[in-house]
């Protein structure tokens, strides 16, 4: 039976050559966006699977993203364990468009059955946050300026 160790959804995935070890960048707990349709330019979708010693070498998968319950992406799959007992699948989505605030759910399936998910919550945001560093390009910083506020037609 294939078990799901890892799940998540991040901003990106590197491989170490000499350890084959993995690095997830930024893992996404949370989108807070200011205004619908968000297109968001790229998810990397990580999982990393085991099975049993009897079970078959490759299942077909399906990764699907809905928002709320309305599908936005399907991508189908091969989930390939070769002669070893763990396998990776590293999905690496170029731009996905969420309509609406809510839920944004990443499924995937193994024989048309629900193996795992990851839930982002997609939540609704007044104003942007906006933050100035000042830095030269050798990487030194001067006095930081006060963050400020965006202003709002009534304020100029």
């Amino acid at each position: 039976m294939v078990r799901s160790k890892i799940f998540l959804c991040a901003h990106g995935t590197a491989q170490d050559r000499e350890s084959n070890n993995i690095t997830v960048f930024s893992i996404i707990e949370q989108f807070n966006v200011t205004t619908f349709p968000l297109a968001y330019p790229f998810i990397t979708v990580f999982g990393c699977f085991e099975k049993d010693p009897k079970d078959k070498r490759k299942y077909q998968v399906q990764l699907k993203v809905l928002n709320n319950e309305n599908e936005i992406l399907a991508v189908p799959s091969e989930l390939n364990f070769l002669e070893f007992p763990r396998a990776r699948l590293i999905f690496q989505i170029g731009g996905i468009i969420i309509p609406e605030p809510g839920l944004l759910k990443f499924i995937l399936y193994v024989n048309n059955k629900v193996l795992c998910d990851y839930i982002v919550d997609v939540v609704p945001k007044a104003q942007a946050d906006v933050k100035v560093r000042s830095e030269t390009s050798e990487g030194k910083t001067g006095a930081l300026p006060e963050p400020f506020k965006v202003l709002s037609g009534e304020d100029t």
